[in-house]
């Protein structure tokens, strides 16, 4: 959403006291931690059913067509899991999308949203809009990296 979106998201990764850090979706079906979250290096231990989602059964989507891979690990996940301030999902929400849906709907307080499937929301952004008007937005100069890469929270990285 916004440069240095990765230092925000490792900054309340490594505050929030737990092993996996994201959005717990409720309204959908049962509560689990949506795929675009952090794991932490040790999630095959932590979270076994990860590491085995190929052998989930067909429940959600029917016969041959398997089952979500954080719908299936949600057992481990989410009592494993910190709610995320930064990170937002709505799932399915209506395309495009337009400067006005985009304010109302989405947080400022997130850094990196999940579920636009048409890029519009990086043409909303590349156009310019922000709560916060001090601070351009995409194609910005990048500040520099934290230590850690993206999906590697759980551990520092040079």
């Amino acid at each position: 959403m916004r440069p240095g979106w990765r230092a925000e998201i490792f900054e309340e990764y490594h505050t929030a006291g737990k092993p996996f850090l994201g959005v717990i979706e409720r309204k959908h079906g049962f509560a689990h931690l949506i795929g675009c979250s952090v794991y932490p290096p040790d999630w095959r231990t932590r979270a076994p059913l990860l590491a085995n989602v190929l052998q989930a059964p067909d429940l959600l989507f029917g016969a041959g067509r398997g089952q979500a891979f954080d719908t299936y690990a949600a057992p481990e996940t989410v009592p494993q899991a910190a709610e995320s301030k930064r990170i937002a999902q709505i799932w399915q929400p209506p395309l495009p999308f337009s400067p006005a849906w985009m304010l109302k709907s989405i947080s400022s307080d997130v850094a990196l949203f999940h579920q636009c499937k048409d890029a519009s929301a990086i043409a909303v952004l590349r156009a310019g809009l922000s709560r916060n008007k001090t601070a351009p937005l995409l194609g910005a100069q990048r500040p520099a990296a934290p230590h850690a890469t993206a999906g590697a929270f759980g551990r520092a990285r040079s």
